[in-house]
């Protein structure tokens, strides 16, 4: 996430300043289509990661499941232990 914000940062904020096309520190048309398709790449890329490959990282933990209690949509809560 924090790598996106940065590429996104970089290309939105620093970019225009270091261009020569147009006078004033702002994109060309092309390179305002260019930082857009960059944009929508890098936010796909950040999806396909939160749905896909990691997941498990947004499912709840359950470490142990009861056998009558399959079809529970949630965990059994902790114990004082474990809390």
């Amino acid at each position: 996430m924090l790598a996106i914000l940065c590429a996104l940062s970089i290309l939105t904020m620093v970019l225009p300043n270091f261009t020569s096309t147009i006078e004033s520190p702002t994109l060309s048309t092309s390179q305002f289509v260019f930082v857009g398709v960059v944009s929508l790449v890098l936010y796909v890329t950040f999806v396909f990661v939160q749905t896909i490959r990691h997941r498990d990282y947004f499912l709840p933990f359950e470490p142990q499941k009861a056998a009558e209690d399959e079809n529970a949509p949630h965990a059994p809560p902790p114990s004082n232990g474990e809390a």
